[in-house]
């Protein structure tokens, strides 16, 4: 509201200096209304070609710290789970943000992931004045990671910053790679050497403020198409940054978040962008049963993943987020129904003791479209 009413301010004035009849006012406020809306369409008709569906599955984005070599050589080769995030952030002490960036630019170029992970890394906040370093060494790896994860940011003039310093570097990165092959365009064997599709972008929102202006974020990232260096295709909630930037208290039950994350998931959901949940810190045995139930309610609720802090989180996440054999069973049966149904002529039917319509047709239909993109549910995730 406050960006429209200055809007309308500043057309008033110019009618007025001008002496324009009160009719102007309207005109050129339709016309401005016109334009932001067009901005906004192109926006999200980038957005609506790709859905979250088609981006690489992220039922647990389990994070580890860029120091510790042993747990990222452990969670590239031993861990099935569908992001490994190398922090430089959280994860690493002041002092120690040198080392974090040369142990995962050695991790890139050493270690085969599991062609079922993603290999992610998140650098520290444009804000802090150390993105800058730490997309240098990260860019520098002769291969690449798969997703940047950027946490706190804060609004479109930070995707651009992101975006432009990201365009600068995989420019010299390919320069590098075309002196050492001979001037050869020639892509090495790894999916994630010499690469020419962009890097997945996973944004972080960790306030207040970052909330209110996500629309206009996720605008920002969305308005470089196709060719740009990054694509947008995932954004976490940070629980514990955004309580704090809300003056709440963290609970068990997380009731202090509601509204933050009911706005957050439908901002996502609108724009076509994953919605990754809030991190549970308890490891303990009830905190496990937490967890549990937290990461189903999420997935019922729409959410495409949850992060997660230790290994033992994985496999209970991911379970949550992956339809079961009886669910993709039931949707089947549904779909069966309502095929029949149509031929019949008939809308609305019950099914197994329930009404029927086109919303739960719809719902049903996102089972099985799920249940296609992930390997069998089960314990023998680790």
């Amino acid at each position: 509201m406050v960006r429209w009413r200055s809007t309308w301010k500043t057309i008033a004035a110019a009618c007025q200096n001008l002496k324009a009849p009160a009719c102007c006012l309207h005109e050129l406020g339709a016309r401005s209304y016109a334009a932001s809306a067009a901005a906004a369409a192109a926006a999200a008709a980038a957005a609506v070609h790709h859905h979250p569906h088609h981006y690489p599955p992220r039922r647990a984005m389990l994070y580890v710290p860029g120091t510790a070599e042993r747990k990222l050589r452990k969670a590239a080769t031993e861990i099935s789970v569908d992001s490994i995030v190398m922090d430089c952030e959280d994860g690493v002490a002041l002092n120690m943000k040198d080392v974090a960036r040369a142990t995962i630019a050695l991790m890139l170029d050493d270690l085969d992931f599991c062609p079922s992970s993603e290999a992610a890394v998140r650098i520290n906040p444009v804000s802090s004045g150390m993105a800058g370093d730490d997309l240098a060494a990260v860019l520098s790896a002769k291969r690449l990671p798969n997703a940047l994860v950027v946490p706190k940011v804060e609004g479109p003039d930070e995707v651009h910053w992101l975006v432009d310093r990201v365009q600068q570097l995989l420019a010299k990165q390919r320069q590098r790679q075309q002196l050492g092959q001979g001037g050869s365009n020639c892509e090495g064997s790894s999916s994630r050497q010499g690469r020419q599709q962009p890097l997945a972008l996973v944004t972080m929102c960790e306030s207040a403020m970052a909330l209110l202006d996500l629309r206009h974020t996720f605008e920002a990232a969305l308005s470089y198409g196709a060719p740009g260096p990054l694509q947008l295709q995932a954004c976490i909630l940070g629980g514990d940054d955004m309580a704090a930037s809300l003056g709440a208290t963290r609970s068990a039950d997380n009731g202090e978040l509601a509204y933050a994350r009911g706005q957050f998931l439908v901002t996502c959901r609108a724009m076509q962008v994953q919605a990754i949940d809030i991190v549970k810190i308890d490891l303990s045995e009830a905190g496990m049963r937490g967890l549990a139930a937290e990461a189903r309610q999420a997935a019922l609720a729409g959410w495409s993943g949850k992060q997660v802090i230790h290994p033992k989180q994985v496999p209970v996440v991911q379970v949550a987020f992956s339809p079961s054999a009886a669910d993709v069973q039931a949707a089947m049966r549904l779909l069966t129904a309502y095929s029949e149904h149509q031929r019949q002529g008939q809308g609305a039917f019950i099914f197994e003791g329930k009404m029927i319509d086109a919303p739960t047709v719809l719902q049903a239909r996102n089972v099985p479209a799920l249940a296609d993109r992930f390997e069998p549910s089960g314990a023998d995730m680790l």
